[in-house]
C-alpha cells in the first residue's frame, strides 16, 4: 500500500506546480478527487481480508461505471479469489450466507458483462456466465438448507439470513435468462424470467421483464413467422443512452429480438425483409449513440465496438453468403452502410474531441488536458501491470479517465457539437465530380468459424442508383496472387469494369490490402498510378469534407516542425552501403540532407523549425501538443518499429528479442528519436517522456488538430496490427485520434536518396500552388519515369487524406 501514497504525493506534487486558480479548477473537482479517495480506502482495508475483497468489489462497480470494463472484471476476480478462500475456511452459518450474498453478485456482475461481447464457435467469456447461472442454483439449494435449519432449531435469526439470501438470488433471475437466452435455451430462460417476476420490481424493470417473456415465448414456437418476431421486436423498444450501453455491457433485449426476426426472414427466403430488419438495427444503433459519440474516448469507442460486434458479424455473414449466392441489390447499400457506421466509430468522430479543444482556445480546457498528458505520459502508465505495481497502475488509470470524464464534461456543456458525423452513401456520392469514382475495399467472414475473409470492392459514381459489389479474392488466396503477380487481374481488372471513364479514385482498403502499394498494380503496358490519381483515405465518409477544404487552401507562411539525424547512440557507419531506415538503429545521414534539402526549398515562404541530432528527442516532439496552429506540417525522418505481440513476455520493457508483451497493438508500434539505444537494446522499462521511444500511443494521447498534414519518412510507417473489418492500429489511426487531417507514409523500406528526391520534389510542387495530392501524384508520376522498372523507389509512399 506504500504505492498509493506515492500516488497521492505525486499527485500534490503536480498540483502545486500551476497556480492557484488551476489548482482549485482541475484538483478540487469533486470527480477526481471521488478516484483518490476510493483508492485510499481500499488502502485502509488491506489489513482485513474480507472487507479488503468488498472494496475490490466496490471498486470494480465503480470502474465499471466509469467505463472501465476490463480493470473491473480484472478487480472483479480478484474479489473472488478472496472471497472463496474465506468461504472455505470458516463455519459459521451467518457469515456464509453474507459471502454467499457476496459472491452471488460478483459472479452475476462478471457473467452478465461477458454477454455483450464477441463470440466465437465455442463461446468466448460464456464460462462466467455459466458459472454466474450455475452459481445461482447451487446459492438457491444452499438458502432452502440453511431456511429448513432455521425452522428446525429455531434460530430466528439463521431464518432471518437465508430468506434474504433467497430474496437476493431472485433478484438475479433475470440476468440468468439472459445467458440461456443467449445459447437458445429458451424453456429455461422463461423459467428464470417466471421466478424473477416473483420478487419485488419497479414498474419499469417489470415492463422489460414482462416484454422478454414474450419475446421468449414466440422463440420457443417453432411455428413463429418473422413476421411475429417483428413485431414483438418493436414493441419491446425503448430508448437507452449510450452511458447505458456501456454500463451494461451489452445491448438492449429489444436487439436480440431484431436479429431473431432478421433470421426468421432469412429461413423464410424473405431477402428484402431480412435487409430491411438490418437496416432498421443500424438506424437504432446510430440513433442510441449519435448524441454522445462525438465525447466518446478511444478506450471506450473500443469498448462499443466490442459490443456491437455480435450484430455486425451476424449483417456480415448474412451479406457473405448473398454475395455468394449472387444476390446482389438487398444487400448493396446495406454493405456500404454498415462500413461506414463501422469506420465513423474509430476514424471519423475520433478526432473531432482534440479539435475542439484546439480551437476553443479555453484555458481551463487547456490545463487539464495538460495534466491529463503528463500522467498519461508517465512511466506508471505503460508499465505492464504486475502483482507489484497493479494498484499503481490502476490509480493512474483511475485518475486519468476522471479528468477525461471532466474535460468532456465540460467540452459538452460549453462548446456543443455542431456537426454531423453520421454519412449515408447517397450524400457522399451526390459530391463527386463526373469523372470521380469511390472504391471502398472491405472483407467479410467467409464463414462463421472465420478461418477465412472474401475481399469485396463497394464502387460507385454519382449516377449510380446503389452502390456496386464486386467480389475480389480471399485473404488466403492473397499471398499467391502476390507469389505469381496475379494482383492486377484480380484485384483492380475487375474495378476498372465499374469505374470506366474515370480519373480520381477515392480509395480506401481493409485488412492486409492496406499493405499493399496499389500504385506498383499494372497491366504489362502501364501503372494504375499513371492513369488514375488515387486519394487513400481511412474513411470514404470523409469525402465531403475533402473537397470542401480543397478552395481553401493556404500554402504560405505555414510552420513546418522537422525531426531527424536523430542520435541513436550508433556511431555512423563508414562503408558504402545503401542504408535503408529500418535496419536497426543505426544513424541516418539522410535524414540531415533530406530536411536541408526541404528547408531551403521552403524558406522563403514557410516557418522551419529544425529538431536535428540531440533536438530531436521525444521531449521536444511532445511540445508540439496543445500548440495553437494553423495548417502547419510535421516532418519526421527517423526508424520506425512494429513489434509481434507475445503474451508470455513479462518484461515491463516495449521490446523483447523482438517482439513485445503489451496487448495494446498502439504500444507496439512507432518511431524512434535521439537516445533510444540504451532503452531498446538494453530492455529497459519506459522511463519517461524523453526516452527516444514514441508509441503511437502515446501519439494518439497528444492534441495534434492544427498539423494539417504529417510526413512520416521512416521504413514501414503504414504498418500496424490488422484486425480483419476493423483497420490498422498503427501510426495512421495514432494520428489521426490526436487530430492530424492526412499523413505521407510507407508500406515498404525506402532508400535515403530516393526518399529525398521524392519528397523534396512533393514539397516544391506543393508550395507552388497544387493541392497535396495533386503534387503527390505528380512527383510519383515523374519518379516512373525516371525509375520505372525500380518501383521501390517509388510506390511504397502513399498520401493519406
Amino acid at each position: 500500500m506504500v504505492l498509493i501514497k506515492r500516488f497521492v504525493g505525486s499527485l500534490c506534487f503536480l498540483a502545486i506546480t500551476y497556480n492557484a486558480t488551476a489548482q482549485k479548477s482541475i484538483w478540487s473537482e469533486p470527480l477526481i478527487k471521488e478516484g483518490v479517495e476510493r483508492i485510499q480506502r481500499l488502502e485502509k482495508t488491506s489489513n482485513d481480508s474480507l472487507l479488503y475483497a468488498r472494496e475490490l468489489f466496490s471498486l470494480a462497480q465503480y470502474c465499471q461505471r466509469r467505463n472501465m470494463y476490463k480493470q473491473g472484471e480484472e478487480l472483479s476476480q480478484l474479489s473472488i479469489q478472496i472471497l472463496e478462500a474465506k468461504l472455505a475456511t470458516t463455519q459459521q452459518e451467518t457469515e456464509n450466507i453474507h459471502l454467499y450474498k457476496d459472491l452471488i453478485n460478483i459472479y452475476t456482475f462478471v457473467g452478465n458483462n461477458k454477454l455483450g461481447h464477441k463470440r466465437d464457435v465455442i463461446p468466448s467469456g460464456m464460462i462466467e456466465s455459466v458459472s454466474a447461472v450455475n452459481y445461482t442454483q447451487s446459492i438457491v439449494i444452499r438458502a432452502l438448507e440453511l431456511t429448513q435449519k432455521g425452522i428446525e432449531t429455531g434460530n430466528k435469526s439463521l431464518l432471518k439470513e437465508a430468506e434474504d439470501l433467497y430474496a437476493s438470488i431472485s433478484d438475479n433471475w433475470d440476468r440468468a435468462s439472459l445467458y440461456c437466452w443467449e445459447t437458445g435455451n429458451f424453456k429455461e430462460a422463461i423459467y428464470y424470467l417466471t421466478q424473477a417476476l416473483k420478487s419485488k420490481r419497479s414498474e419499469k424493470e417489470r415492463t422489460l421483464i414482462e416484454n422478454r417473456l414474450k419475446a421468449l415465448t414466440l422463440l420457443a414456437d417453432s411455428s413463429s413467422t418473422g413476421d411475429q418476431y417483428l413485431k414483438i421486436a418493436e414493441q419491446m423498444y425503448h430508448p437507452i443512452s449510450l452511458a447505458e450501453i456501456l454500463y451494461n455491457q451489452r445491448l438492449p433485449d429489444y436487439f436480440k429480438m431484431f436479429r431473431s426476426s432478421a433470421h426468421k426472414y432469412e429461413m423464410e427466403g424473405n431477402l428484402q425483409k431480412t435487409s430491411d430488419v438490418y437496416h432498421r438495427i443500424l438506424e437504432l444503433l446510430t440513433s442510441n449513440i449519435e448524441k454522445d459519440l462525438p465525447y466518446l474516448l478511444p478506450a471506450e469507442r473500443s469498448n462499443l465496438w466490442d459490443i456491437l460486434k455480435p450484430c455486425y458479424e451476424e449483417m456480415e455473414f448474412f451479406m457473405c453468403d448473398n454475395m455468394i449466392c449472387g444476390t446482389w441489390e438487398e444487400i448493396s447499400e446495406l454493405l456500404y452502410e454498415s462500413q461506414l457506421l463501422k469506420k465513423e466509430l474509430f476514424t471519423t468522430v475520433s478526432y473531432k474531441l482534440q479539435e475542439t479543444i484546439s480551437t476553443v482556445q479555453d484555458s481551463y480546457a487547456f490545463q487539464l488536458q495538460q495534466q491529463i498528458e503528463k500522467l498519461r505520459f508517465s512511466e506508471k502508465a505503460f508499465r505492464n501491470p504486475s502483482q507489484n505495481n497493479y494498484i499503481q497502475k490502476l490509480e493512474n488509470e483511475i485518475t486519468v479517465r476522471n479528468m477525461e470524464y471532466v474535460l468532456t464534461d465540460y467540452l459538452k456543456k460549453k462548446y456543443p457539437a455542431k456537426y454531423s458525423w453520421h454519412h449515408e452513401w447517397r450524400e457522399i456520392a451526390a459530391s463527386l465530380s463526373p469523372k470521380e469514382a469511390v472504391v471502398d475495399i472491405v472483407s467479410l467472414p467467409v464463414s462463421y468459424n472465420f478461418i477465412d475473409r472474401i475481399y469485396i470492392a463497394i464502387a460507385f459514381t454519382a449516377k449510380d442508383t446503389l452502390p456496386q459489389l464486386i467480389p475480389l479474392t480471399t485473404k488466403s488466396s492473397l499471398h499467391q496472387l502476390f507469389v505469381h503477380n496475379k494482383l492486377y487481374s484480380r484485384l483492380w481488372q475487375p474495378i476498372e469494369k465499374v469505374i470506366s471513364g474515370c480519373e480520381h479514385i477515392y480509395l480506401s482498403l481493409d485488412g492486409d490490402l492496406s499493405q499493399i502499394p496499389f500504385a506498383d498494380l499494372h497491366n504489362g503496358r502501364q501503372y494504375i498510378s499513371e492513369k488514375y490519381i488515387l486519394h487513400h483515405l481511412l474513411y470514404t465518409g470523409d469525402i465531403p469534407f475533402i473537397k470542401s477544404q480543397r478552395d481553401n487552401l493556404v500554402h504560405k507562411h505555414r510552420d513546418i516542425f522537422f525531426f531527424g539525424g536523430a542520435k541513436f547512440n550508433i556511431q555512423p557507419e563508414d562503408d558504402n552501403r545503401k542504408k535503408l531506415r529500418g535496419q536497426g538503429f543505426a544513424y541516418l545521414p539522410g535524414t540531415v540532407e533530406e530536411i536541408n534539402s526541404i528547408s531551403q526549398l521552403l524558406s522563403n515562404q514557410w516557418r522551419i523549425h529544425k529538431y536535428i541530432g540531440e533536438k530531436a528527442n521525444e521531449s521536444s516532439f511532445k511540445q508540439l501538443s496543445n500548440q495553437s496552429l494553423s495548417g502547419a506540417v510535421l516532418h519526421v525522418a527517423t526508424h520506425g518499429f512494429h513489434l509481434e505481440y507475445n503474451d508470455s513476455i513479462q518484461s515491463t520493457a516495449i521490446h523483447h528479442n523482438g517482439e513485445s508483451g503489451y496487448k495494446d497493438p498502439l504500444m507496439r508500434t512507432g518511431f524512434i528519436l535521439t537516445g533510444a539505444n540504451k532503452n531498446w537494446i538494453e530492455e529497459l522499462p519506459l522511463n519517461d517522456e524523453n526516452d527516444g521511444i514514441l508509441t503511437a500511443l502515446e501519439i494518439s494521447s497528444m492534441n495534434l488538430p492544427g498539423i494539417d498534414l504529417a510526413v512520416l519518412s521512416t521504413c514501414h510507417s503504414a504498418q500496424g496490427e490488422i484486425r480483419d473489418g476493423e483497420g490498422n492500429f498503427g501510426l495512421q489511426r495514432a494520428f489521426r485520434l490526436a487530430g492530424v487531417r492526412s499523413m505521407i507514409i510507407s508500406l515498404s523500406e525506402i532508400p535515403d536518396k530516393e526518399t529525398v528526391e521524392f519528397m523534396t520534389g512533393f514539397y516544391r510542387y506543393w508550395q507552388q500552388g497544387m493541392s497535396k495530392s495533386e503534387a503527390f501524384t505528380k512527383i510519383q508520376r515523374e519518379m516512373i519515369g525516371k525509375y520505372r522498372y525500380e518501383p521501390q523507389k517509388w510506390a511504397g509512399f502513399i498520401l493519406v487524406e
